[in-house]
């Protein structure tokens, strides 16, 4: 009689259930390839979106794709009518997915399987967002033309405004409640009824230049200018709280960011400051004199952390605007993209592919890694305790977040690199290349 073990046994049953229950993967390893798939484009405008087991990546010059995420085949794919290809990321709202075309057309699709539900044509030359759906209805603005909002479900176009001033919409419009807040190129804002475009209030502010979508806390409608200062409406009334030109090179820098009773805003040649949100009352504000800055600031931990493209990253105690220190990241000229914090450490990445995990205190350096890249499309990517970072002309590079080893990199098929952030969901982690490549890669 053979005797055996029940913890051997036991062990070998969970073994073999492993490779029963997920063929493909159960001896995945960190970085291994589970599928990848290319598209053949020119071009590509967005990162992967990912949603309901499925993965989309849409083409700059061509169609958007659907693929089982899990699998990757192909479910289906779309060629947007207009000029070219996709603009921004699909929404994905349930089982429909929405799509933007370059050209000013968007579309509603069956998500599992690409069926046309509804599409309309707005013959725009140049369209500047992706589809937002938000209530029931679809937004999509020109940026040569009129805001237009659809019935998500029918698609029966509920109106369209053309916002004043210098040709047409800047960014994404902000829907609170049923008001919908919109901004044009030339500096104006306007609030509307989101379900019936009825115009609430506009005000113009003749800028040049707008950088940023309008920013609606508390109230309050933020709007700035890349080439003139903040301003701050109420955001029922319309009514103009203040204004304010930050110090330094022209004007406004991303988006203010609000906490508390304290807005803090980025100027274009990296000034930083901090202002009362309600009265626009200066509570500090601070020069850092560089000649290009990338981001908008962000505060976390009362911290306010604010980046240059061209120097270090700064950081400053948010209540009284103190410096507590800047970290030059190693490797060619400054900051790419929003820097992560994660607990008591910064992720900060360089143009030219340099990553760093710095401590939020005293700002020195936990670890730093150099890619040697010529091109960085991305900031850092923090999750699950790992730490990525993907180029524009490179692959895409995973470490451990506490230690910096490197874990693995992956070089996404096609031209060149990494476009957009990759898409994590589960233990699997979506990358798409310049080329209009993706790939699915195990994250354990």
């Amino acid at each position: 009689m053979v005797v055996v073990k029940k913890s051997w046994f036991r062990a070998l049953i969970l073994a073999l259930c492993a490779v029963l229950l997920i063929p493909g993967q159960a001896f995945a390893t960190p970085g291994a390839l589970l599928w990848a798939n290319p598209t053949s484009a020119s071009e590509v405008a967005v990162g992967p979106t990912v949603a309901n087991g499925i993965a989309y990546y849409g083409e700059g010059s061509g169609p958007l794709y659907a693929w089982n995420a899990a699998t990757g085949a192909l479910l289906w794919s779309y060629q947007i009518p207009g000029r070219t290809g996709i603009n921004g990321a699909p929404a994905v709202v349930g089982n429909t997915v929405y799509v933007g075309g370059i050209g000013g057309s968007v579309a509603a699709l069956n998500a599992t399987t690409g069926a046309v539900l509804w599409v309309n044509a707005t013959n725009a030359s140049e369209t500047d967002i992706a589809p937002t759906v938000v209530n029931g209805v679809v937004y999509y603005g020109s940026g040569n033309g009129p805001m237009r909002a659809w019935d998500a479900t029918t698609g029966a176009l509920l109106w369209s405004y053309q916002i004043p001033g210098r040709t047409g919409i800047e960014g994404a419009p902000t829907v609170v409640g049923s008001t919908v807040y919109l901004g044009g190129f030339g500096g104006s804002v306007a609030a509307l009824n989101a379900t019936t475009g009825a115009v609430l209030w506009v005000n113009a502010t003749n800028a040049s230049e707008t950088g940023i979508a309008p920013t609606v806390v508390n109230g309050v409608v933020y709007y700035g200018s890349g080439s003139g200062p903040m301003r701050a409406w109420d955001a029922t009334t319309g009514a103009l709280l203040w204004s304010y030109q930050i110090p330094g090179r022209t004007g406004i820098n991303g988006a203010p960011t609000v906490v508390g009773s304290t807005v803090y805003l980025g100027g274009v040649g990296g000034s930083i400051a901090a202002l009362n949100a309600t009265t626009g009352a200066v509570q500090w504000v601070a020069s850092t004199n560089a000649s290009q800055s990338a981001i908008g600031p962000i505060v976390a931990g009362g911290i306010a952390y604010y980046g240059e493209g061209s120097g270090p990253l700064y950081a400053w105690n948010a209540t009284t605007g103190a410096l507590l220190w800047s970290y030059q990241i190693p490797g060619r000229t400054g900051i790419n993209g929003w820097p992560v914090v994660v607990g008591t450490t910064v992720y900060v990445g360089g143009i030219g592919g340099s990553i760093a995990a710095v401590n939020s205190a005293t700002g020195t350096a936990a670890w730093a890694a150099s890619t040697n890249a010529s091109e960085t499309g991305i900031g850092p990517v923090v999750v699950n305790g790992d730490a990525y970072y993907g180029e524009g002309s490179g692959p895409l590079y995973a470490w451990n977040a506490g230690t910096g080893s490197l874990l693995w990199s992956y070089q996404v098929p096609g031209r060149q690199g990494v476009n957009g952030a990759p898409a994590i969901a589960g233990n699997v982690l979506y990358a798409g290349g310049w080329g209009g490549s993706i790939a699915a890669l195990s994250t354990v």
